[in-house]
């Protein structure tokens, strides 16, 4: 299974990336997103899911706001799992 995670390329200040809903949270707030150490990753089939995330990167990319995509067989110690997500903390 590949899991799928968006996420802005800098260090928030808790030493950890923001993910997508994250980012565009904080850009509606101004700065003011809470920035868990967990993240948040979807499954590579989660196509429902997916399929709506060009419009929250556009959004994005029309306000300067970096983000980055990145896959994983392994994103971290699985915290949660249902049918489309996982929850994860850091390997280490």
């Amino acid at each position: 299974m590949i899991f799928v995670r968006y996420e802005s390329p800098v260090l928030n200040s808790r030493g950890g990336h923001t993910g997508i809903f994250g980012s565009a949270n904080g850009l509606a707030r101004s700065g003011t997103a809470k920035k868990p150490r967990i993240t948040c990753w979807f499954k590579s089939s989660a196509d429902h899911l997916l399929g709506r995330l060009p419009g929250y990167l556009a959004l994005l990319d029309r306000h300067g706001v970096a983000w980055t995509e990145h896959t994983s067989s392994e994103p971290g110690h699985i915290l949660y799992e249902d049918a489309v997500q996982v929850v994860v903390a850091p390997l280490d």
